[in-house]
Parts: structure tokens; sequence; C-alpha cells
């Protein structure tokens, strides 16, 4: 067998439409952060559960998004990176906030 064999590259459907990134690096410099995940993290998918997005978006802590605000937090959604935007939530915005921000919902 040859080595191209047993590698493939298959397009398969996401079953989530739309990502929220969270910066790691923002919550670490904030001390948002325990166990590894991001308080806002946690905070961003329990409001996206009451509104009934939590099966559709898939919240991911990510490395540094380079746009490191003082005294705030970068998060940003799939659409926004693929318009070249991004968002700074200041220090103390939780969850409830950012989704309002993020998706329009109250």
């Amino acid at each position: 067998m040859s080595p191209e064999s047993n590698s493939f590259s298959k397009d398969e459907p996401a079953p989530w439409s739309e990502v929220v990134l969270v910066c790691a690096k923002c919550a670490a410099k904030l001390d948002r952060g325990r166990k590894g995940k991001t308080e806002l993290r946690g905070e961003i998918r329990h409001a996206l559960k009451r509104r009934g997005l939590g099966k559709t978006v898939r919240v991911i802590e990510t490395s540094c998004l380079d746009l490191c605000p003082k005294d705030g937090q970068t998060v940003a959604t799939g659409r926004q990176v693929a318009a070249g935007r991004l968002s700074a939530f200041g220090a103390n915005a939780d969850g409830e906030a950012v989704v309002k921000v993020l998706f329009g919902r109250t």
C-alpha cells in the first residue's frame, strides 16, 4: 500500500453553524481563568444555552488573537474573523453581555 492510501481528506458537515473564539491570554491577564478554561468561555456557553443556541454555536478558547485590549478580553465570531474584525470587551463583561453584542439577542 502506498502512504497516500492511508491518509485522506474529506469534508464533513459541522454539527454547529457558528463559532465564538475567546482569547485565553486576555483571560490570564485578567485572572479570569481556572482549570485551563476561561470563566468567560463558560459564561458565554451558558448564555447561549439559555437562548436555545447551545447546539448551533461552538465556543472555543484560543491562543492570543493579537488585539490585546488593556483591561479587557478579545472575543470574535467566525463571521467577524472572516470579515477581519474582532470585539474587545471590558474586564467585567459577562457572558450575557457578550452574547447580546455578538448575536443581538436579549
